[in-house]
């Protein structure tokens, strides 16, 4: 049975997943790369959806659909219920959803991936308090984590950069 969030296993692989958004004052800043913040949080809150598709992934049944550059999206949401594996989609009432940036997803150093997009002056101005990875470009996909993390209110005219990678340890 898998333990509950941020549960340490006895055995077997640990999946963890980083959370980084970049915050920029405008696009000017963003293309200097010069961000005014930067916050990590390290989560392992695996939905039940996205472990299923995962094993579908590896051993081949059915029509999985993998999280690549073509099919996946990061999605921000700006709901506060308590993490639930059975969750299907972001809770908010206010979500977006934004494909990847060019080359992402990657792999980083062996045992972990990255995904990557970033979200212009008009899109996601709302808060941040939710976290996902579909392989749609809305919930209705499967959503592969749900991290509940509160990383501030986007306004209008910055843009945010959004990494989540996944470690397998």
């Amino acid at each position: 049975m898998r333990k509950g969030r941020d549960q340490q296993q006895d055995k077997g692989i640990e999946i963890h997943f980083i959370v980084t958004v970049r915050k920029f004052k405008d696009n000017i800043r963003y293309a200097l790369n010069i961000p005014y913040e930067t916050l990590v949080s390290k989560h392992s809150d695996l939905l039940d959806e996205g472990a299923d598709e995962l094993i579908r992934l590896i051993c081949g049944i059915g029509t999985p659909t993998a999280w690549s550059n073509g099919n996946a999206y990061c999605g921000v949401g700006n709901g506060t219920d308590a993490f639930d594996a059975t969750d299907t989609d972001l809770q908010g009432a206010s979500k977006t959803y934004k494909a990847m940036d060019a080359t992402y997803p990657q792999l980083i150093s062996g045992q972990k991936a990255r995904w990557r997009s970033t979200f212009g002056s008009a899109e996601g101005n709302h808060d941040w308090k939710e976290f996902t990875v579909s392989n749609s470009s809305s919930g209705a996909g499967k959503n592969l984590m749900r991290i509940l993390s509160s990383k501030g209110t986007k306004g209008s005219g910055e843009t945010w950069e959004l990494t989540i990678d996944e470690e397998f340890s």
